[in-house]
């Protein structure tokens, strides 16, 4: 799964955002500057990087609709 850092910009990509993070696959910031803090502590910490990998992967492990749909209803 591809492990997410993410700004969300508008109102209809909250939703999401906050469900793939409360799944631990993206990481959500306020403001894109915020980002460059967060590469440099995945670099330096790895099996953080590969657990939102792993976790991406579950969300997305069918590709199908309903799986994406389910998470975002939790």
């Amino acid at each position: 799964g591809l492990p997410t850092l993410m700004v969300i910009l508008e109102k209809n990509q909250k939703d999401i955002g906050q469900a793939l993070e409360r799944e631990r696959a993206a990481i959500l910031f306020g403001e894109a500057c915020d980002i460059k803090k967060e590469i440099n502590t995945l670099c330096q910490h790895p099996e953080k990087l590969d657990a939102m990998s792993l976790a991406a992967t579950k969300i997305t492990e069918n590709s199908s609709l309903e799986t994406v749909v389910k998470y975002m209803e939790q």
